[in-house]
């Protein structure tokens, strides 16, 4: 599938915008399927009654528990985005730091969703918990795949006709709405293309600095509230 928007893209006039789409698409998936995972990780495994009496500060409570999840839920996204990337070069063109930033990409893409469910356990268990919102919490998660959903099924209505063609002419626009939503939601993801396409080590690198500020902010708060959450 990558392939074949790649090679209608660059004949249009674009490049990346098939394989944003893709890890866009990725992303939401990613989200949906992980909240509850990192929910019941962080507050609900059997393993807590064992490592809350441990020297250990919350913050490493919450890294160890993330890694579990990172590699737990991210092993299909990793095999997607490995054989998303091997398309697009196969349609495009091979350069050295491209190469590399897709396979940091491999690793470094499901990070930013992950990091999202996590933020949103802490403080909901840290503030929401007493409000039994967890009790809500799949209704929550089905409202937010409602959401995707009609954004994506709304950048079809936008279209004058339903067709690839048509689709692939707003991807190259940039005035897919479901795009240039999740482009803001999932704001390294846009970086990660920059570095990609423009065989750039500066955006690379920032890429790489942008998703390591966001696991700092995680283990920040998770420092703050994890402890809040689990006593409650």
């Amino acid at each position: 599938i990558v392939y074949i928007m790649t090679a209608a893209l660059i004949e249009a006039g674009g490049m990346t915008e098939g394989l944003n789409l893709v890890i866009q698409l990725m992303s939401v998936f990613g989200v949906i399927f992980s909240i509850m995972v990192i929910f019941n990780l962080l507050y609900f495994s059997s393993d807590l009654d064992h490592l809350l009496p441990l020297p250990v500060k919350p913050a490493e409570l919450v890294a160890a528990k993330f890694t579990h999840a990172y590699f737990a839920e991210s092993v299909m996204e990793f095999m997607v985005l490995f054989c998303g990337f091997i398309g697009y070069f196969v349609a495009a063109q091979i350069r050295p730091v491209s190469v590399m930033t897709s396979i940091i990409g491999v690793f470094l893409l499901p990070v930013l969703p992950l990091v999202y469910c996590g933020v949103f356990s802490l403080i909901v268990m840290a503030f929401f918990s007493k409000a039994k919102l967890l009790k809500n919490v799949d209704f929550m998660v089905g409202l937010a795949v409602l959401v995707f959903a009609g954004l994506f099924v709304w950048s079809f209505a936008q279209m004058d006709a339903v067709n690839i063609n048509n689709y692939i002419d707003s991807l190259r626009n940039g005035d897919n709405i479901f795009i240039n939503i999740m482009n803001k939601i999932f704001f390294t993801v846009p970086l990660f293309l920059k570095a990609l396409q423009g065989n750039s080590i500066l955006y690379m690198l920032i890429f790489i600095l942008v998703n390591a500020a966001c696991i700092v902010v995680l283990l920040i708060l998770g420092n703050a509230l994890y402890l809040r959450g689990v006593y409650l």
